[in-house]
């Protein structure tokens, strides 16, 4: 989820990819702000914050841009083998991700009743083996309970890995297609992407499949099936897999060119995005949360990525300000730990200072507060980290161990 360069790689860096990483992630912050904010603004903006993990559909597309502008040629050419690309990836998110495990720890020992979510406590207490895999591992997509525990967030990063680990299997059959199959691949990814979440809102899985096979529908049925759809690495690869595509359709049709007809495919594609999330009564939301970020989202993700990378437009070069650039550089962070900020900062006001934790104006302090310790680990942890393992693995490698 990063555009930002590694040390020791020629890789493609386009700033303002990496300054809107910061506004998808807040909008990701939003939306778990929802309960707190939505009160006080419009239904147009509490339907927007609803949909608020559109942020996440957002990450997925731009990785698999970026990992493609900078691995497409050398991993299919071999000059940047399938473990110096793991280990890449490894250093760039491990270190902080275990950092945002690892702040969270004493939650595991605080009592029920202080808890701010009770029955992930009785969950996580009652599987602790289960717990330390699968914070260990990040395998928090396939174990959704216990996944969710220590920081809930952290669900897309165990996702992204497994994006990680199939690219140099995959990219030799994307490299199959040719350039006039490109927008055809596209589509297609959209009609894989749109099963998961056709199926269970139709009540395909949660109450059809069930009820021909004698198995009762339960809340925890339809939870699990929920999750699965949300979170799973197969239902969210085409969004990594369009990322790709995207960057195909960048280096074989557009890069030295001009591009008029990407302005219009931008707004044609924002109509049914925007209109489903803005324009939705409320109590219709869940009867289509999953069909924006993970469907509608995808063509709208790709074709903004291009715009920005191909436009000179006034908007595009303040995003290639240097401060925004920080900002979208600090978003991994931000995204990793305005949970436990927010987790922990309720906490005590509630039970320390006997305060109403849902105040809007201790809730934007804790965001601000969020942006700023994000900078912070962007350069304290995350940025040191990653330089400390990429010539660790560079000086084994220099020894043949």
């Amino acid at each position: 989820m990063s555009g930002q360069p590694i040390e020791g790689a020629k890789r493609e860096f386009f700033p303002q990819l990496t300054s809107v990483r910061f506004f998808a992630a807040l909008i990701v912050i939003l939306y778990h702000y929802d309960k707190e904010l939505s009160p006080y603004l419009p239904v147009a903006l509490q339907n927007f914050i609803e949909h608020g993990y559109i942020g996440v559909s957002f990450f997925f597309v731009l990785s698999g841009f970026i990992l493609a502008a900078n691995y497409y040629d050398r991993l299919l050419n071999k000059t940047v083998s399938k473990a110096d690309f793991w280990w890449a990836r490894f250093s760039r998110i491990y270190p902080l991700y275990l950092l945002s495990i690892l702040i969270v720890l004493p939650r595991y020992f605080i009592p029920q009743s202080m808890d701010p979510l009770p029955d992930q406590w009785v969950y996580a207490h009652a599987h602790p083996f289960e717990l330390v895999t699968v914070v260990t591992f990040a395998l928090q997509s396939l174990a959704f309970p216990s996944g969710a525990f220590f920081n809930s967030p952290a669900w897309s990063i165990s996702t992204e890995i497994f994006f990680y680990l199939c690219l140099p299997f995959l990219l030799p059959l994307i490299k199959r297609i040719k350039t006039h199959q490109l927008m055809i691949v596209l589509v297609v990814l959209l009609l894989w992407a749109v099963l998961g979440p056709y199926c269970y809102h139709e009540q395909i899985f949660t109450v059809n499949v069930p009820k021909h096979l004698g198995i009762a529908y339960t809340g925890p049925v339809d939870v699990f099936l929920n999750q699965f759809v949300r979170m799973s690495f197969i239902t969210r690869l085409p969004e990594f897999l369009s990322g790709v595509i995207g960057y195909r359709i960048y280096k074989e049709v557009l890069m030295g060119r001009k591009s008029p007809w990407l302005a219009p495919f931008v707004v044609l594609t924002a109509i049914p995005f925007f209109g489903l999330m803005l324009y939705e009564p409320g109590n219709n939301i869940l009867n289509t949360v999953l069909y924006t970020g993970q469907v509608l989202g995808i063509p709208f993700f790709v074709f903004i990525i291009l715009w920005l990378i191909q436009s000179q437009s006034k908007v595009v070069q303040i995003l290639k300000h240097p401060k925004w650039v920080l900002l979208g550089e600090a978003s991994f962070a931000l995204y990793l730990f305005h949970i436990p900020i927010k987790n922990a900062g309720q906490l005590f006001v509630s039970h320390f200072l006997h305060r109403d934790k849902n105040n809007v104006w201790l809730c934007l302090a804790m965001i601000a507060f969020s942006i700023a310790t994000s900078i912070f680990l962007f350069h304290k942890v995350e940025t040191p980290s990653r330089k400390h393992l990429t010539n660790w693995w560079k000086h084994r490698k220099a020894h043949g161990a």
